[in-house]
Order: structure tokens, then C-alpha cells, then sequence
């Protein structure tokens, strides 16, 4: 079993044609779709009171929600931006809300998940709600901007208990203090992760293992948003 664990937000994001305003977003969200193609994954998380039915039903129809914890407060909001080539982010305003007291508790019934993926979320729950479970074979994670400025320590921590890191270009060179990309993934490995995958827009993203580096293109589209 696949046992997701992160943020279920609502966004605005902005790209140069629209605006899209409190639309479905989170990490743990997307990542348990996807996964969903595969095996129906555990969701860990949490969201306010003012989350909304239609996008509790998107949830339940990909994953088990079991895990999901509807708490007095608002919802996880995130508010981003991105220039004319869809490439470059610039955040506006992130408010964790009731995800910043949250207190994470596995479901039984995830207990003796093999695969975790601890999506983008506050680094220290990643590393705790990562005891909770039996005997995992793989684990994963993400970050964001968001906590590498902030917390960047405990992030360094979280990427040296799990398997995989996956991070974007800019957030690599903002956590190695590098600005290139080899050398970045060279250094979060000898934290003790064993592999990094960076990924690079639409450039596709690059796998790093010992000394081993796997380039994959993305997949081309006229128009994205």
C-alpha cells in the first residue's frame, strides 16, 4: 500500500491568460491522483471547515480519506504566480492556517504501508509521522520554498530519513547555496538520501544516483494554462 501524507490546499494561481481562484490544490492532493492510475493510495491530512463538498468527493473518488481530518479554522491557502513562460513561480502569500497546529495520526489501516510519499509539508511532521509505520520498503519526499526559508534545518533532516527527494531546480539551488544543479544533488545526497530527482519545468527533470545521472525530457504542450 502507498500511504500519501501533505497538504490538501485551496489555491489561487495566476499565469499570464487567467486566474484561477480557491481551486483544488496541495501537494498530497495531486500526488494521490497520480497515484491513484497505480493503486488506490492512503491520504493523510487536513483541511478547514470551509473545504468544499465538490472537492471532498474529488478526494474520496481517488483515495482513501481515512486519514483526512476536517478541523475548526480555514483550509491550507496558497497564492502563486508565474511569469509569461509558465517557468519561473513567484509566491504571494502562503497561509497554513489549520496546518499549523495539525497533529498528524496514521489510520490503523495505513499502518503496514510499504511506500510513503511525504509531500510538501511542514518537514518536522514528514520525520514524525514517518515512525508510524511498520516496515516501509520506500519512502519520498517533497519541499517548497516555503519551508526551506524557513525551516531549512528540519528540512535538511527530512531528506536525510527517507529514500527519494524530489525538488524543483530553483528551490535545489536555494537549499545547497549552489547554482549548479550536479553539485546540489550531490550535496542532499550526502545527507543520506540515495536518490534526487530535480526537476526543471519544461525541461523535463534529472535523476541523481551515486554517481549516475538519468536526464527525462518533459512532455511538450502548446498551451499549458
Amino acid at each position: 500500500m502507498l500511504t500519501v501524507f501533505g497538504s490538501v490546499a485551496l489555491d489561487t494561481i495566476r499565469t499570464p491568460t487567467r486566474i484561477l481562484r480557491n481551486t483544488l490544490g496541495g501537494a498530497a492532493t495531486y500526488a494521490a491522483i497520480s497515484a491513484s492510475f497505480f493503486e488506490r493510495p492512503g491520504l493523510v491530512a487536513v483541511v478547514g471547515y470551509d473545504f468544499p463538498n465538490q472537492y471532498q468527493s474529488i478526494l474520496d473518488r481517488f483515495a482513501d480519506t481515512r486519514g483526512v481530518v476536517r478541523a475548526h479554522g480555514k483550509t491550507f491557502r496558497y497564492d502563486g504566480s508565474y511569469d509569461q513562460t509558465l517557468t519561473y513561480r513567484t509566491t504571494n502569500k502562503t497561509e497554513l492556517n489549520v496546518l499549523k497546529n495539525f497533529k498528524p495520526v496514521v489510520p490503523e489501516q495505513y499502518r503496514k504501508s510499504q511506500f510513503v510519499y511525504l509531500a510538501n509539508n511542514d518537514p518536522a511532521q514528514n520525520v514524525k509521522i514517518l515512525r508510524e509505520f511498520d516496515k516501509v520498503k520506500f519512502s519520498m519526499c517533497d519541499t517548497i520554498e516555503f519551508w526551506i526559508s524557513t525551516r531549512r534545518n528540519d528540512v535538511i533532516k527530512m531528506m536525510s530519513r527517507v529514500d527519494s527527494v524530489v525538488i524543483n531546480d530553483e528551490e535545489a539551488k536555494l537549499l545547497t547555496k549552489t547554482h549548479n544543479l550536479i553539485i546540489a544533488a550531490r550535496k542532499i545526497m550526502e545527507w543520506g538520501t540515495k536518490y534526487v530527482i530535480i526537476k526543471k519545468g519544461e525541461h523535463g527533470s534529472l535523476l541523481f544516483y551515486d554517481d549516475m545521472v538519468f536526464p527525462s525530457p518533459a512532455f511538450s504542450m502548446e498551451n499549458i494554462v
